[in-house]
């Protein structure tokens, strides 16, 4: 019925949300899917199979973290802005080269 209307079709919030970064992110840290999979380590282990690194540029220790594994080796990270359009992907010496203020303008700080 809903593919005849004309009306507007968006996912439901739960679905909206599993898209974004964090959301990913917090999947991707151990513990959370045997959460959600309890008994199936099979099926964890699949899944886990999948996920690239996320990483968390948040304050605090674990975004420092992050900041220094990625000023080490700049060409084995990707910077991407938390919308979900595909752009402002910064790689490499760009990425080393960034600012505070360049981080606030791509809307990523």
């Amino acid at each position: 019925m809903m593919e005849r209307s004309l009306a507007v079709k968006c996912p439901d919030i739960s679905t909206h949300l599993a898209g974004t970064k964090k959301v990913q992110q917090e999947l991707a840290r151990p513990g959370i899917l045997e959460r959600f999979l309890p008994d199936q380590p099979e099926v964890v282990a699949q899944i886990r199979a999948t996920f690239t690194g996320l990483y968390t540029l948040d304050m605090g220790a674990e975004g420092d973290e992050t900041v220094a594994m990625a000023l080490a080796k700049p060409d084995h990270y990707v910077l991407k802005a938390q919308r979900e359009r595909g752009e402002q992907q910064i790689t490499g010496l760009v990425l080393r080269n960034l600012t505070e203020t360049d981080l606030d303008k791509i809307g990523i700080g």
